[in-house]
């Protein structure tokens, strides 16, 4: 009887096991949200999938994004079947969010570290579609603004670093020559659209993409509405 006393002592003195270790890899992050998906679709009622999301909400903060992982496609598979099990008993999954704002922040950090568009371009075409995707996951209201900010960021560095590209800064400086002419100056019209048709021809063999072309784009609509103003019109 001594015994059976001790022995139940000691087990009920033990220490609890150790919770698993929060993942370091994004490989690590794909297992977890497999783990978690898995749990999620085991669900048979809404206070199963409450706790599973509970869980979530902190399990995925701050986790390495595996956006840039090859088998991002492993990842995303597991962050929709997730949601579409846990929304199976009417829990949205807010807590996946989580998991867009970890590789919106990457993507910024990357994207800020560039030196040029050169840089840019790389990133954009190895993410840009997988970071869209990893956008249609529930989010509130709180997590929205916060996603907001990173990306006003994100786009700031980029902004940068476009508008050192010659051509865009050439463009820039006639766009606001157009705009600083008075209404109806036909003449100052005259002499800033000779400026861009040389503009146009210096530029013509350049090669724009991406964030380059988007911001050419709005120039020249900007430049354009100001010319117009003066009454001046490009020769047809």
């Amino acid at each position: 009887m001594r015994l059976l006393v001790l022995v139940l002592v000691v087990a009920c003195g033990a220490s609890p096991p150790a919770p698993p270790a929060r993942p370091t890899t994004a490989a690590g992050t794909i297992e977890l949200l497999e783990a978690a998906a898995t749990r999620a679709c085991a669900c048979s009622d809404a206070s199963c999938a409450l706790t599973v999301e509970a869980e979530l909400e902190t399990g995925l903060a701050g986790l390495p994004t595996f956006l840039d992982d090859p088998a991002f496609a492993r990842g995303d598979a597991a962050v929709q079947r997730g949601i579409t099990c846990l929304w199976a008993h009417e829990v949205v999954g807010y807590a996946y969010a989580e998991v867009t704002l970890s590789a919106t922040t990457w993507a910024r950090d990357q994207t800020c570290a560039c030196a040029d568009t050169a840089c840019l371009r790389a990133i954009s075409d190895r993410v840009a579609n997988r970071a869209l995707h990893l956008q249609a996951v529930p989010k509130s209201e709180a997590m929205t603004t916060a996603l907001s900010s990173v990306v006003a960021a994100s786009n700031a560095c980029t902004a940068e670093l476009v508008e050192r590209v010659p051509a865009i800064r050439d463009l820039l400086a006639l766009r606001s020559r157009a705009c600083a002419c008075a209404g109806n100056d036909r003449a100052c019209g005259a002499e800033v659209g000779s400026a861009v048709l040389v503009w146009s021809k210096q530029y013509e063999t350049a090669v724009v993409a991406g964030a380059e072309a988007v911001r050419l784009k709005a120039l020249s609509v900007e430049l354009g509405k100001c010319l117009g103003k003066t009454g001046w019109t490009f020769p047809s």
